[in-house]
C-alpha cells in the first residue's frame, strides 16, 4: 500500500492541512487583503478518526453513506447559519 500512499499523498494530509490553516491566519490578519473573507471548517481529525467510514482497511477514497459526508454537510450547514447570523 505504500505506492498508494506516495501516488495520494495520504501520509501528507497533516502538513497541507497546517499549510492551509496558516494561509488562512495569514489573510484574516492582513489588513491589505481585498479578497473575500474566509472561514476554516477543518474535518481532518474529526474526518480520520472516524474507522467505520471506509468500506475496507484497503479503500481510503470511498466513505460509506450515512458516515463522515453527512457530518461535514451537517457542519457546513450550521457554519453557515452561524456565519449568516442564524444561529
Amino acid at each position: 500500500n505504500s505506492s498508494a500512499k506516495r501516488l495520494y499523498d495520504w501520509d501528507q494530509f497533516s502538513i497541507y492541512n497546517q499549510m492551509m490553516e496558516m494561509e488562512i491566519v495569514r489573510i484574516q490578519n492582513d489588513k491589505d487583503w481585498k479578497g473575500p473573507q474566509f472561514a476554516l471548517l477543518d474535518i481532518y481529525w474529526m474526518t480520520a478518526m472516524r474507522i467505520d467510514g471506509h468500506p475496507s482497511p484497503k479503500d481510503c477514497l470511498h466513505y460509506l453513506l450515512p458516515g463522515p459526508p453527512d457530518w461535514w454537510n451537517h457542519l457546513f450547514y450550521s457554519n453557515l447559519r452561524e456565519l449568516a447570523g442564524l444561529s
